[in-house]
């Protein structure tokens, strides 16, 4: 007697980072939304005032001008939106970031 249970089979599908469509592109005007939600959502002790981005072969280098709002260990806080920035950014776009750095415009406390 033949049993006619149906299996359920599950399958991991990697698609690369570009479209079967066409190019994958993201603009200047996204890339900067992206990094200043991240810096704004995990910090208040900084306000994003501009961000500046070159692109290059490998990817692009990013320089995040930024006024602080609070004291703390910039360099800590810095090291930390730098890893976050990186994987996450990474993670939604597919685009290499090689460098961030964070200019320090202002201080208002």
């Amino acid at each position: 007697m033949r049993d006619n249970k149906k299996q359920n089979i599950e399958k991991t599908i990697v698609r690369p980072t570009f479209s079967y469509l066409g190019k994958f592109t993201v603009s200047e005007a996204v890339i900067k939304n992206i990094i200043e939600y991240i810096v704004e959502r995990e910090t208040k002790a900084l306000k994003v005032d501009s961000i500046k981005l070159n692109n290059g072969d490998e990817g692009i280098e990013v320089a995040v001008f930024v006024t602080v709002k609070e004291l703390c260990n910039l360099n800590q806080l810095a090291e930390t939106l730098i890893k976050k920035i990186k994987e996450e950014f990474e993670h939604i776009t597919g685009i290499n970031i090689i460098t961030i750095r964070f200019v320090y415009k202002d201080l208002r406390t």
